[in-house]
Order: C-alpha cells, then sequence, then structure tokens
C-alpha cells in the first residue's frame, strides 16, 4: 500500500474492540506520539465514528488520506425546482423493481422491522402484482418481528417467502442468485439518529447554561425544523453535544466550525437546527449506509461485485433530490421525536391503517439485529474496491497521513 494509495471508504474505528486481533488500547497506544490536529480525527471517531472522513465531498471537508469519489453514490446536482411528493418517488422507485422483475430477476428486502425497510415492503406492495410479488423474498429475524409484529402478521406472513437472518448470510444471498435490496441511506433522506438524541436529551444539555442562554434555548427548544430559526441560535448547545462525554469542549467547538464551515461552502440549502444533522449524514456519513452491507457483512465475494448486485433503495437519484428540497415544511419531523420521519409514516399507514405506527413508533437501531457481520472488520477500500485490513504496511500510511492533518478551518 503506497502513502498515495485513494480509497473510497475508510472506516478506522478507534473504539472497535470486538474483533479477535484488536485489544482496549491498540489505537490509543498507536496514535499516542501523534501531533495536537491529528488527535481531533481520533476524537472524532470516537464521537461519531471515522467514516465521517469518507463523505461525498459537497464542499469542503477535509481529511487526512487521499480519497476519491465514487460516481455511483456522488450527490445529485441540487434542483430547487424539483416537485415529486415522497409517495410518487417511492412508487416511482418500485416500478423500477417492477421493470426488472420482469426481466427475470429476483429480490430479497433486508427487513428490520423499522420504518425505513416497511415503507419499502409497502412500496412493493402497492405497485407489484401478485405474480410479480412472487419474486420478493423477506429476510428477518425475531429482532424484526417484534418491533413491527402487526406488520408481518398482516402483510409478510404467508404471502412472501421468508428467511431467517440468523442462519442466512447477506452474501449467501447474492450467491443464491437473489438481489438484496437495503433501506440503509433511510436516515440519510430524513436525518440523522445523532439529532434524535439531543432532541432527548436536550434538557439535561442546558442544566448549567447562564439563565439567558437557558432561557434563549428553552424558547426554541420544539422548533428544530422551522425554517424560521437559523441552526446557529443552538449554537451553545451543539458544541455542547458535539463534545461529547469525554471529547471536551474545544473539540465540540471544532467539530461545529468543521460542519459550519462544510456548509458555508456548498449549495444545498442547509438551515434549521434539523438541517444541520440531517447535512451531516447526507454528505458526510453517507457512504458509511451505502457501503456497511457489501463491505462489513460480506466475507466471500468483491465488494463491487456485492453493490452492483445490490439495491440501495434510498440511493435513488428521485429520492435524494426529494430530500434536498423538503426540508423545514413538517416531512422528515415537526416538533417532537415521535414525529420523526412523518411523510414516511403517511406513507405506511395509507396502506396499513395502524394508528399507533403513525403517531408512536419510535426510532430503534434495527440493522445489527438483522445483518451479521463479516469475521474480520476491513479498515477501509481503495479506488479498485479492494478491502483493506490492519497489516504494518497499513498502519504506516495511516499513521503518516494523520501525522499530516491540520485543523485548517475557522473556529467559530
Amino acid at each position: 500500500m503506497n502513502l498515495d494509495t485513494k480509497l473510497f471508504y475508510q472506516c478506522v474505528r478507534y473504539e472497535l474492540v470486538t474483533d479477535v486481533d484488536y485489544d482496549d488500547h491498540y489505537w490509543e497506544t498507536m496514535f499516542k506520539d501523534l501531533p495536537q490536529d491529528s488527535k481531533f480525527v481520533m476524537k472524532l471517531s470516537q464521537r461519531m465514528g471515522s467514516d465521517t472522513f469518507a463523505g461525498r465531498n459537497e464542499g469542503v471537508w477535509s481529511v487526512p488520506w487521499p480519497m476519491a469519489r465514487i460516481p455511483d453514490f456522488m450527490m445529485p446536482e441540487y434542483d430547487p425546482d424539483f416537485k415529486l411528493t415522497f409517495s410518487e418517488v417511492m412508487d416511482r422507485r418500485a416500478l423500477e423493481i417492477k421493470h426488472r422483475i420482469n426481466k427475470g430477476e429476483r429480490f430479497i428486502v433486508m427487513w428490520s422491522g423499522g420504518m425505513d425497510s416497511t415503507a419499502i415492503m409497502v412500496s412493493l406492495i402497492r405497485n407489484l402484482s401478485a405474480e410479480e410479488q412472487k419474486s420478493i423474498a423477506v429476510n428477518c429475524s425475531v429482532h424484526s418481528l417484534l418491533e413491527n409484529h402487526d406488520f408481518y402478521s398482516k402483510f409478510i406472513h404467508g404471502k412472501f417467502k421468508v428467511f431467517d437472518s440468523s442462519v442466512t448470510r447477506y452474501d449467501s444471498l447474492i450467491l443464491d442468485d437473489w438481489v438484496p435490496i437495503t433501506g440503509d441511506e433511510g436516515d440519510s433522506i430524513f436525518g440523522t439518529h445523532m439529532g434524535l438524541q439531543m432532541y432527548h436529551t436536550y434538557d439535561n444539555l442546558i442544566r448549567d447554561f447562564s439563565p439567558d442562554v437557558k432561557s434563549n434555548l428553552l424558547a426554541i427548544k420544539n422548533k428544530m425544523s422551522d425554517g424560521d430559526i437559523h441552526f446557529s441560535n443552538y449554537k451553545e448547545i451543539l458544541i455542547k453535544y458535539l463534545a461529547g462525554k469525554a471529547q471536551g469542549i474545544e473539540f465540540g467547538r471544532q467539530l461545529y466550525s468543521k460542519i459550519v464551515h462544510n456548509i458555508n461552502t456548498q449549495k444545498v440549502p442547509v438551515h434549521s437546527l434539523h438541517d444541520f444533522f440531517w447535512w451531516i449524514i447526507f454528505n458526510m456519513k453517507y457512504l458509511h449506509c451505502a457501503f456497511r452491507c457489501s463491505m462489513f457483512y460480506n466475507n466471500s465475494i468483491p465488494v463491487r461485485r456485492a453493490l452492483d448486485k445490490s439495491v440501495n433503495w434510498f440511493n435513488g437519484s428521485e429520492i435524494q433530490q426529494w430530500s434536498m428540497v423538503n426540508n423545514n415544511v413538517g416531512t422528515k419531523i415537526r416538533d417532537s421525536i415521535k414525529s420523526y420521519k412523518f411523510v414516511q409514516r403517511q406513507y405506511i399507514h395509507d396502506l396499513t391503517k395502524n394508528d399507533w405506527q403513525l403517531h408512536f413508533k419510535t426510532k430503534l437501531e434495527s440493522l445489527n439485529n438483522l445483518i451479521q457481520y463479516g469475521d474480520i472488520h476491513p479498515m477501509a477500500i481503495d479506488e479498485n474496491y479492494n478491502k483493506i485490513y490492519r497489516v504494518p504496511e497499513v498502519e504506516g500510511y495511516y499513521k503518516h497521513h494523520l501525522g499530516n492533518y491540520k485543523i485548517d478551518w475557522p473556529l467559530e
């Protein structure tokens, strides 16, 4: 691995200790002698995952190592005149699958029971004939059933072939000529779970602020998607929240400033607090959502083939365009966590008539209950889609580039 090797994606997880060849203090020991600016990278890895340094590169977002942009996952050019509704873009996505079924392909939906994968199932049920639905299967776990038993019993059981994800690997499905459909980019379309965590802990985060600051922040607490309230009004709480429990306020200020600099150097409107969090995952963390099945849940086939044989449902260009032009209109979130992905809840409700799911279902981290990790966690893929693992020359690559990393953005 040469020092000028370009990466398509990288995910050095500072906190990752689950693989047999990692120990609790590996990264801390490896990087302890690096310059201070380099430690920002490792703190970011602790706080948000180092996959944040593998973004789609809209706007200025400096990364430590040479990166190449992946054509399949580049952000569509922002079109302010895009008019299709969420229902229309979902139905049109299903019609693409319909066309491929009629050409002989078979598809299997990775159904976690969450809203994204359930919306995919709803779209297919709405748009495919009974005969065409025979070419659709469902891969799920007992956790999927517990999360959304009503939908499973009414719309999946006895109607679709069901695979048990606890014994069925992602790559084995591809080898058996199934095309997996994943909803991994759903959070990228609607806004990251990281924002929901801040909304949930809002009162605790402002507890020690001065009376004036606390009063101002309480007044806008439930206006996270209000187009009249710019995210900079939340600056104090954002810095504290981004700092996390261990990284420190100065790190929080550096990270906030880095995100703001990225927002200010690109073309897509990012205004409200929820826009701020949405943009983090839509631009900087998008590739992690797009790649994780083909990279981390796959031991036996090349990454490029896995990507080619998968459908990343929310990577569709029309769905992304919908996301870019539908901020702050009450479709992604309203005034509370329970309204997260509101327009998707409505889309599901049109079929199910399940009022509880429409009004009360909350976001759960479901993917790890559905898909099995590979045996060894790769650190990156290069621009030829080769997986890169921890070996001495790779450690040298990361040390070299981290050692030359500089905080080069203006601090807010």
